[in-house]
């Protein structure tokens, strides 16, 4: 622990962080945006979905969200949020992925905790032909930081993506959930353990409940999501 703390002190002293915004000095050790950058970005309302009544009163989610005990989006789907997003996914800009993480990790640190008791995060699979020409899931290089920040054990092999399929930015809200019948499957213990998602965007929040569904029919006592933002109107998962 001290000889990483020592190494990330060594790195911000000789790699201090620029905004990737607009090149001012970066708000904190490691985190590429300034405090003005940051402080616009278009943050998410501060409430989570849960299925059932909780103590803060969250109604209960639209039925596509049904099998996750708990939704958190860190922002809204907006620039420059999904701009970043865009560069990540489609123009391989890759340090997207640590700065969206670490503006998604500061919000959570500020924010209710639908996270508590987890044991592990799990990044969304990607199916092997779109991980080969992507080159990279997303969504475990977004949650690399946030796992680190928090704590928690980051797993990719407890799950995989079996089947590929159509995308679903391409498909409507009903047809979503019939696109994704046998995508997943658990291919290590799940039983008992209390698991994190973590994704990019949601929507309709379709893909991370069938996540969800199918860790819960392999023995996962509970399955809560993150995202980093929350598309209306938008593709996304």
């Amino acid at each position: 622990m001290w000889l990483t703390k020592l190494v990330r002190g060594f790195e911000n002293w000789a790699l201090p962080p620029v905004c990737a915004l607009c090149s001012d000095p970066g708000a904190a050790p490691g985190f590429d945006l300034c405090a003005a950058c940051e402080a616009e970005l278009p943050a998410a309302a501060d409430t989570w979905c849960a299925p059932h009544a909780d103590p803060t009163g969250q109604p209960p989610p639209p039925a596509p969200l049904a099998g996750l005990d708990a939704l958190w989006s860190a922002f809204d789907y907006e620039f420059p949020v999904d701009a970043m997003i865009r560069e990540l996914k489609f123009g391989g800009q890759v340090h997207y992925a640590r700065i969206l993480g670490l503006a998604c990790l500061r919000r959570m640190r500020c924010a209710s905790r639908p996270w508590a008791s987890v044991d592990t995060i799990l990044p969304v699979p990607l199916h092997r032909d779109r991980l080969s020409e992507r080159g990279f899931n997303q969504a475990r290089e977004i949650a690399v930081p946030i796992a680190r920040g928090l704590g928690l054990p980051l797993v990719q092999d407890r799950v995989w993506r079996q089947r590929a399929t159509a995308p679903q930015t391409l498909l409507a809200a009903d047809t979503r959930r019939r696109n994704l019948q046998d995508a997943f499957a658990v291919r290590r213990p799940v039983q008992g353990l209390s698991l994190l998602l973590m994704d990019d965007v949601t929507t309709t929040g379709t893909t991370l409940a069938e996540l969800a569904r199918v860790l819960k029919a392999a023995g996962a006592r509970r399955v809560s999501a993150i995202t980093v933002a929350s598309a209306t109107g938008h593709g996304s998962a």
